[in-house]
């Protein structure tokens, strides 16, 4: 650039002398001023243009590396800044994908939420529907018992006209008879009658003829009205067994509805109670896993023990050793010496027994943990069976096999794939709780390995410790055998070296006896059982077998024989009364009370005597009425024969005749119920509802004896649900008291008053 700029100077210059004249004029110099300037103004004026021109030139230059430098750091900034910008841009992408992922599952969660609140707004409706479905149910029910009740009155307004009828056609059939034998009378008299007589006969035939007719044509205008009124009877009937059928349309209508309810009921208990069994699945293993901790720490602890116990018994034996050694040595030098040494013999006795008293104490703490975790896992398995008892109860009464149960487990547990570790390629898949039973099956072979290192350290110790009692025994032995041979140099002659060495006491170790193998003690054990049983044969040979004998046979004289059949016959005195059986009670009771009747007929007023006793407990209390001419307890037929309660045909059929009488206190009343076991394969619960509509009217007397002053005002029986347990009820005006009745597994239950059923309906669910 500056050979450029060297170039341009001379440029510049001649361009001014070119200008020059135009500069004068500029200036004002044109015409003879310009003229008469010197060339030394000339010069400066050019040098001053040319400093200007270089100096613009400079300063152009400047700009110009000044841009390039700009340009040079701008592209280097750019290029160091282009990592950042690329992390910056894909911060920022994944922060746009973040925010996209989080709005699509916050868009998911939304429409989870809208889909569960819509699925329970459903549900809310379908309730809704049902309940009012139901009160429609009972609504028509209702109705159709007034009706019914209206197409009964009507029937036996019938039946009366019928019956008012007979009472009319009755005299006329006493008459008409009367004149039928009126009538042949006078036949026979008029074949005997001679013809003079025969006419008045004849006559008299054909007024009682006349009278006859009169009373028949009465006689079938009464029926005639008979038989429009049996034809009414029969549209009634027909108009009541429709209605019937209507009714139990409706009943089995509002029984689909309450089984699907019970059925729901049932599947989310069901669906609780697995969450529940998964849970306790999961503390059980918890729990297993700490026991078989806790185990294994106990069996190393009672290696431990075992090592320090045996290490402890050798120490004491060289102790031993060392104290008879001790005793036959005179030098108090050297048994100054064998005293340091069983010193630290003690010493090491000393720490054994401090480490013993420290693994004591931490395995009877340990013992009381386990203990307690054992007791702890008991309570889980006993819940986890309680859970399982009531998850049977719920697949019988939705008809689930255990098979389909387990097909249901299986499709709703679907395991997730998780990604194969390293080293793990080619592994069978295990279940969720393999790794647990794993873990238990490693730590067993790990405590045995433990305990077998143990032993062979605890041989290897004991070994080191015998050598090193040995060495230092059997030092001190020769140290105190050289100091005698020593001294015996010095006092006695060297005939008698030789007394001396054999007089010098041996060094003598005690050696613990091994183990014998399980195969010696086997075999020892079958030779004293061989013994054993060889003396006892000889025993039984020698003194039982002599003493049997077989019997003489002796020939008894024939009046001792009559004698002793005569002594042998036991009075009739002493005859042996049996007492009644006693059926087991079908739900558990507070109290019993036996009440003995001669007679059934003593049963309502016993019965109306309890009702109004003050019994001490409350609660269920059991009654047995023992009928004591016949020897037996009071079954269910006897009972509905006592009160006259007409049952339906073939309910009774359907049950068991023992049943469970018994009497709810409460805190007020005294009521009444019986429990009853249905019989294999029947069902009940058709013909106790058709029994609904008169069964107020057959249990009257029964009623009575408990003590019902006026009828019910309810229309029909109304149905409930306790604890998923349907039962039905007919309200008396008094209070808690009316006719409520339960099918409940394959029991019938029949109480007088709600509290009693619901507190039975408990017993039974729990027993």
């Amino acid at each position: 650039m500056e050979g450029e700029n060297k170039k341009q100077v001379p440029r510049e210059g001649q361009k001014i002398r070119t200008m020059r004249k135009d500069i004068a004029r500029l200036k004002g110099l044109e015409g003879p001023e310009a003229a008469t300037r010197e060339p030394e103004e000339e010069k400066i004026e050019i040098e001053k243009l040319r400093e200007i021109a270089r100096k613009k030139a400079e300063e152009k230059r400047r700009l110009e590396e000044k841009r390039v430098e700009e340009e040079v750091v701008a592209e280097k900034k750019a290029t160091e800044e282009a990592p950042a910008r690329e992390v910056e841009k894909e911060k920022a992408e994944e922060a746009k994908k973040e925010e996209e992922r989080k709005l699509t599952e916050e868009e998911r969660r939304k429409r989870t939420v809208q889909e569960e609140e819509r699925i329970r707004r459903e549900k809310i409706l379908a309730r809704k529907a049902e309940e009012q479905r139901l009160a429609e149910i009972d609504k028509e029910i209702e109705n159709i018992e007034l009706r019914k009740r209206e197409i009964s009155k009507e029937k036996r307004h019938f039946l009366t006209e019928i019956k008012s009828f007979k009472n009319r056609l009755e005299p006329l059939l006493k008459e008409e008879s009367t004149i039928e034998n009126k009538f042949r009378e006078i036949e026979e008299l008029e074949k005997k009658a001679s013809p003079e007589k025969r006419s008045q006969i004849e006559k008299k035939r054909w007024e009682v003829d006349a009278s006859r007719r009169e009373i028949e044509k009465a006689k079938w205008q009464i029926l005639e009205e008979i038989d429009k009124v049996k034809e009414e009877v029969k549209e009634v009937e027909s108009r009541y067994q429709a209605t019937s059928n209507e009714q139990d349309q409706l009943r089995m209508q509002e029984e689909e509805i309450l089984q699907k309810r019970k059925e729901e009921e049932l599947i989310r208990e069901k669906a609780q109670l697995k969450i529940e069994l998964s849970q306790i699945e999961q503390e059980k293993q918890i729990v297993g896993n700490k026991e078989s901790e806790l185990s294994v720490k106990e069996e190393t602890l009672e290696a431990e023990l075992a090592e320090v116990l045996k290490e402890e018994k050798i120490t004491e034996e060289v102790i031993g050793e060392m104290e008879n050694r001790e005793k036959q040595i005179s030098d108090p030098r050297e048994q100054r010496k064998v005293e340091k040494e069983r010193w630290k013999i003690e010493d090491d006795r000393k720490n054994l027994e401090k480490k013993r008293w420290d693994i004591e104490k931490e395995k009877k703490e340990l013992s009381t943990l386990l203990k307690e975790v054992k007791e702890q896992y008991q309570e889980i398995v006993e819940k986890e069976n309680l859970l399982k008892s009531r998850l049977r109860e719920i697949n019988l009464q939705l008809k689930i096999s255990p098979e389909e149960d387990l097909l249901e487990s299986a499709e709703a547990v679907v395991p997730e794939e998780k990604p194969k570790e390293k080293g793990e390629e080619g592994k069978p898949s295990s279940s969720p709780f393999a790794g647990a039973r794993e873990t238990e099956e490693e730590k067993i072979p790990e405590a045995q390995k433990k305990t077998a290192e143990t032993e062979l350290s605890e041989e290897e110790r004991r070994k080191i410790i015998k050598e090193e009692m040995k060495k230092r025994i059997a030092q001190i032995a020769q140290e105190r055998q050289e100091e005698t041979l020593r001294r015996g140099r010095e006092e006695f002659p060297e005939a008698k070296e030789a007394e001396i060495k054999k007089e010098a006491p041996e060094t003598f170790i005690s050696v613990v006896p091994e183990r014998p193998s399980l195969f010696e003690k086997i075999l020892i054990r079958l030779a004293i059982v061989s013994i054993l049983l060889l003396v006892v044969a000889g025993i039984y040979w020698f003194f039982i077998k002599e003493k049997i004998k077989p019997p003489e046979e002796e020939i008894t004289p024939l009046e001792e024989v009559t004698e002793n059949v005569e002594e042998e016959i036991p009075p009739a005195e002493e005859e042996i009364i049996e007492e009644p059986v006693i059926p087991p009670s079908l739900i558990s009771v507070d109290a019993t009370e036996t009440v003995e009747v001669a007679a059934l007929s003593e049963i309502p007023s016993q019965l109306s005597q309890l009702l109004a006793k003050t019994f001490d407990t409350t609660g269920h209390i059991r009654i047995l009425f023992e009928n004591t001419t016949e020897n037996k307890i009071v079954g269910l037929n006897e009972f509905f024969e006592t009160f006259e309660i007409t049952a339906p045909s073939g309910l009774l059929e359907k049950l068991e005749d023992d049943f469970t009488l018994f009497i709810y206190k409460d805190e007020e009343d005294n009521r009444l119920g019986f429990i009853v076991e249905i019989k294999e394969n029947e069902n009940p619960v058709n013909l106790m509802r058709s029994w609904e509509a008169t069964m107020e009217e057959d249990t009257e007397k029964l009623f009575e004896a408990l003590g019902r002053e006026t009828s019910s005002t309810s229309l029909s029986f109304k149905g409930a649900t306790y604890k998923n347990v349907p039962f039905r009820y007919l309200s008396f005006p008094q209070n808690n008291f009316g006719i409520c009745w339960a099918a409940y597994g394959d029991k019938l239950l029949f109480t007088s008053s709600g509290e009693s059923i619901i507190r039975s309906i408990d017993k039974l669910i729990t027993q």
